[in-house]
């Protein structure tokens, strides 16, 4: 009788040390999900007047902007001036209203575009409702039309780009007009 006795009190002690042991882990289970907790939203940086300048494969960009609002990756621009001095002597002066920018791609979107651009060759007025700065293609990306003025000659686009050489390449809806008299 005295084994069986035995027997039962370690079957009841082994029985509450496995439920004090339950209860705790599922204790700390739960003290572990009320901790762990979504780190709150990062309040976004604002810069007003900010200057900046870079080189970028050959081109020295100086960029200004009179206010800027920095969240994670992407920077939201408002009145923004680039200057750029391409290696291979053009200078681009491009004025937008807003844009984005984005720093580890390098990726720069800008809208209600103006631009003029000053070549060897020539200089070139430009206007668009949205420019897109592709880093890879060293290229002013134009997807929602585009004029591009030179001398008596207008050249509109539905879609195109810019390249930093000056070239204008036009994708959809290429129209030339020539404004001058016919003397």
């Amino acid at each position: 009788m005295r084994f069986e006795g035995n027997r039962r009190f370690l079957f009841v002690a082994a029985a509450v040390l496995m439920l004090l042991f339950a209860m705790g882990l599922v204790r700390d289970l739960l003290l572990e999900e009320r901790t762990v907790q979504e780190s709150p939203d990062v309040p976004p940086i604002i810069v007003e007047g900010l200057d900046v300048i870079r080189e970028e494969n050959g081109n020295d960009w100086h960029l200004s902007a009179e206010r800027v609002e920095k969240k994670g990756d992407a920077s939201e621009a408002e009145v923004l001036k680039v200057v750029i001095r391409s290696g291979s002597g053009a200078i681009w002066d491009i004025d937008s209203l807003r844009g984005t920018i984005f720093e580890v791609s390098g990726e720069i979107l800008l809208y209600e575009v103006t631009g003029h651009i000053d070549h060897e060759s020539g200089s070139l007025d430009w206007k668009a409702p949205r420019a897109d700065w592709d880093p890879g293609r060293s290229l002013w990306v134009l997807p929602e039309g585009f004029e591009a003025s030179k001398d008596a000659f207008v050249l509109t686009g539905e879609r195109g780009g810019i390249s930093m050489s000056g070239s204008v390449v036009v994708e959809e809806g290429a129209v030339v007009t020539w404004q001058g008299s016919a003397n």
